[in-house]
């Protein structure tokens, strides 16, 4: 009974075409790259994860690298979206941009990019904790997506 539900199962993953995350095909220069970035940037620990999960390695020296990364602005505002009838804020946003560009030894690859993404989150003051732990998740899953972006920019290179 339970190898039977077990199979049911599985047929049913695989006719839905779900799939596992694919590694991006990226250039054998990008595999070995200097990441041009501050190591106490938000964005420094989930740009470094999401290119090692591609095969990437991260030279700490740019002479051993074949290809540099540099992020020229990374930058996070904070706004806000929408005030209430007693004039309190119930809606911020999140805007994050980042510019870069990429080098191969000397020549240029990729000229400066700019990436931007936007989130929304509502906030209640009398839930002022949730909704500081709501923007710290909201930041993270930010910092991550925009370790994807880069990614997919580096492969259509």
């Amino acid at each position: 009974m339970r190898s039977c539900i077990l199979f049911l199962m599985m047929l049913l993953v695989s006719a839905c075409g779900y799939q596992l995350k694919q590694a991006v095909p990226l250039s054998d220069a990008i595999k070995q790259s200097y990441l041009q970035l501050a190591i106490d940037s938000p964005l420094y620990r989930s740009l470094s994860v999401a290119l090692g999960h591609q095969g990437v390695v991260l030279h700490e020296s740019v002479t051993d690298a074949q290809s540099r990364i540099i992020i020229h602005e990374d930058k996070l505002e904070k706004r806000v979206q929408s005030i209430g009838v007693n004039n309190r804020v119930q809606e911020y946003g999140l805007d994050y941009s980042v510019i870069f560009s990429v080098y191969e030894n000397e020549t240029l690859l990729i000229d400066r990019q700019t990436l931007n993404i936007s989130r929304d989150y509502s906030f209640d003051i009398t839930q002022i904790t949730g909704a500081q732990s709501e923007e710290k998740i909201i930041r993270e899953q930010m910092y991550q997506d925009m370790a994807e972006m880069i990614i997919r920019r580096l492969a259509d290179r």
